[in-house]
């Protein structure tokens, strides 16, 4: 299990299981089956229904329900002939979603289409020769057309209607009655816009279709039976069932489910109409007007419900580097593993799959990680042992709602920063006590903020009202904060120098705009240069050349007391003081506000595409990202982004590896490790350009996550209602 803290389990536990049978008591009424079953249709007295990424088939009485198919691919929207001897359905057994047949009795599905589109059935011609399907694969903007494939193999054709999300053809008078746009499928509740599904009738002989529903909601899955139209809306509040005459009149509202929405209504031949319910099926009969629920058994081995080992490599989220860099600290699948750069054993730091823990972070001390965790059913930040030892110590307990983002230590181990969800910057004593407000936008997030080497000052990206990003300072003494760069251009990725002499940043300031040839507007690209501030007034541009220039009195009179005393003590004398020196620990950042926009330099490096940045002592690393169009992005394999390095003393700037996905520099700054594809970590040197990765790999191997797939879906289900919620 988890670690947690002592009173969270049993608090999250009561609060999953009362909802969980509020849940149950709502939806019993609703349905009565034992899986998850959905895209029904029906034939005589036969359903059949997609459960487990398969097909089955119950009694239209319900029942055991019966494995039609077992292929390790997705299959689904399964579709009756119209004299009940064939299956059409759509199924992903080549690495697409293409369209299959095969007898209802089971047997042997024969491929239909091979086109590189998803292709969705929908129904079959009323002779039965042909079957009805959509697809995207003419479109050019992808939208979905009507199509239909003889169900003995052969060439496709588009049916006349244009874009299209449904159709189906009455048997008698051999029109047409489709759904546009197609959105029926989409999540959204009560949704009245542009992209509500209509209903649309006509001759496709006559070319002549005409709209014939005007609710400003949702209508679609057009059936024809008895000169009627049947079809779902939610003019009543959720989807239902409703039937109209074929020129949109006499509306008719057939059933009412109360809090839930009737899903992939399919009418049969006798007009019975099967649909999905909270989970189960039921049954409208026309002719009494009656819609039972269908108590179908699923005699399934719920394989994917057992409890396995999966790969920790696969599911790689999060990295942190030990401040020695001799540890790597991973996030994967909700979980903590701490593994040796070279050699060492792995460790889980939690475990369970009941909660989701993510973005590790060391102490500055290396004993301890931060994350965040919602072990408590809300988010909140944790403290533990960085070998998996020990208690967990809450840092900043959970809230009523919001999600957070990582949490940044202080050089000393006294403070954390972190945003939320609500769009507030957040620093907060590691001892315990209030967390205090640093900033709040209403623009954007905050998700770049790190505190300067001696701890005092916190550096984070704000958006502005113009929608730009400003490096504002917050002083932890003095409770303030003040903007460090113009608002009137956009500047990211605020990183200190370990020396404290510098701000370094990425400013979107570099203008040399392209002609578009198609649409005859300007096209901006590699806009991104990084610059440094000068912290103190008096700071020496780094990348002014004075050669020849005499210092100035001042300084060259402290050069010559400096020389004098380090003359008169020397060797031990020295080290003693360099040693002293380094206990001291950081010295203090001075910041000079006033004029501080005035003291920006640029480096002298093209226009690019930036970001994050990370400095040691001489050297600023930064990742490099390639200008790509869509169908290159598309293509690439991996990582495409340069990891760079500038050399202060050179003033040039090289590559320092490829196809590099993220990058975080030890504390002490002599290691980093650098995430290339996935489950690719390497720890490397930073004093060198690396030659041979091979030796520098992190191993992954042996990795594994003990999963209970069980608890892993509680979890997601709580974040995703809570990810909705806020």
């Amino acid at each position: 299990m988890t670690q947690r803290i002592p009173g969270d389990r049993g608090r999250r536990a009561f609060g999953s299981l009362a909802g969980i049978l509020l849940v149950a008591a709502a939806a019993s009424a609703a349905r009565a089956a034992s899986g998850y079953l959905r895209t029904p249709d029906i034939h005589g007295h036969t359903v059949v229904f997609c459960a487990e990424g398969d097909l089955w088939t119950v009694s239209d009485q319900g029942g055991l329900a019966r494995r039609l198919s077992a292929h390790p691919g997705l299959e689904s929207l399964p579709s009756f002939s119209p004299d009940g001897a064939w299956i059409a359905f759509s199924g992903q057994y080549d690495g697409n979603r293409d369209v299959f047949v095969m007898p209802a009795a089971g047997g042997e599905p024969r491929r239909l289409t091979w086109h590189p589109s998803p292709e969705d059935v929908l129904d079959w011609s009323p002779d039965g020769r042909e079957i009805l399907f959509r697809s995207r694969a003419e479109h050019p903007h992808g939208s979905w057309e009507i199509y239909s494939v003889p169900a003995a193999g052969g060439e496709p054709r588009k049916l006349p209607v244009g874009w299209a999300g449904r159709l189906a053809i009455d048997p008698v008078s051999g029109r047409y009655a489709f759904s546009r746009p197609s959105s029926e499928t989409f999540t959204w509740k009560r949704y009245r816009g542009g992209t509500a599904a209509e209903i649309w009738v006509g001759d496709p002989k006559l070319a002549d279709f005409r709209k014939i529903t005007d609710f400003p909601g949702f209508d679609a899955y057009p059936m024809w039976h008895g000169g009627r139209v049947y079809f779902l809306s939610d003019q009543g509040g959720t989807a239902d069932l409703w039937s109209m005459l074929p020129d949109g009149s006499d509306r008719r509202r057939l059933t009412d489910e109360g809090n839930w929405d009737a899903r992939w209504p399919a009418m049969g031949p006798d007009g019975r109409i099967v649909y999905m319910l909270a989970g189960g099926l039921k049954l409208y009969d026309p002719a009494t007007q009656s819609n039972p629920v269908l108590a179908i058994e699923l005699p399934s081995e719920r394989s994917l419900a057992r409890s396995r080992y999966s790969d920790a490599a696969q599911f790689l989220t999060g990295f942190a580097i030990s401040p020695e860099g001799d540890r790597v600290a991973i996030a994967a699948r909700g979980e903590l593993f701490s593994l040796a750069a070279k050699d060492g054993v792995t460790l889980p730091v939690t475990r369970g799959s009941g909660a989701r823990e993510e973005h590790p972070e060391y102490s500055p001390d290396g004993k301890q990680l931060l994350y965040v965790s919602d072990a408590s059913g809300e988010e909140a930040i944790h403290s533990a042992d960085a070998w998996g030892r020990g208690e967990v110590k809450v840092v900043k307990p959970a809230g009523e709602r919001g999600h957070l983002y990582p949490a940044c230590w202080s050089p000393d181990g006294k403070w954390i920063a972190y945003g939320d969800e609500a769009q507030n910057l957040w620093l907060q004593a590691v001892a315990g006590g209030e967390a205090v407000k640093v900033d709040a936008s209403d623009r954007g997030g905050f998700y770049e903020y790190f505190f300067s080497p001696d701890s005092r000052w916190l550096a984070y990206t704000k958006v502005m009202p113009n929608d730009f990003r400003c490096i504002h300072v917050y002083d932890t003494q003095e409770r303030q904060s003040r903007r460090v760069t113009s608002a009137y251009t956009d500047s990211s990725s605020p990183t200190w120098d370990p020396e404290g002499k510098f701000l370094y940043f990425v400013g979107s300031r570099a203008m040399n705009p392209l002609f578009g040839s198609r649409d005859f507007s300007n096209i901006e690209v590699n806009n991104d240069k990084l610059y440094l501030v000068l912290l103190q007034a008096d700071g020496e541009n780094p990348f002014a050349h004075l050669e020849g220039v005499p210092p100035k009195p001042e300084a060259a009179d402290k050069a010559k007391a400096d020389g004098k005393a380090k003359g008169k003590k020397g060797g031990k004398a020295d080290k003693a003081d360099k040693e002293e020196k380094e206990d001291e620990g950081p010295q203090p950042v001075r910041i000079d506000f006033a004029g501080i926009e005035q003291r920006m330099v640029p480096l002298d490096l093209p226009a690019g595409q930036y970001g994050g940045m990370e400095a040691i002592k001489g050297k600023l690393f930064y990742l490099s990202s390639p200008l790509r169009g869509w169908t290159e992005g598309q293509a690439a394999e991996g990582p495409t982004a340069a990891l760079m390095v500038f050399d202060f003393e050179s003033e040039k700037a090289e590559e320092f590896m490829g196809g590099v996905a993220g990058f975080r520099i030890a504390a002490k700054g002599e290691k980093m490790v650098v995430a290339k594809g996935p489950g690719e970590l390497y720890v490397v040197a930073t004093c060198g350009k690396p030659d041979d990765l091979s030796e520098a790999r992190v191993s992954l191997d042996g990795v594994v996550i003990d999963l209970d797939p069980r608890e892993e879906w509680a979890q997601i289900y709580h974040e995703a209602w809570r990810r909705m919620r806020d």
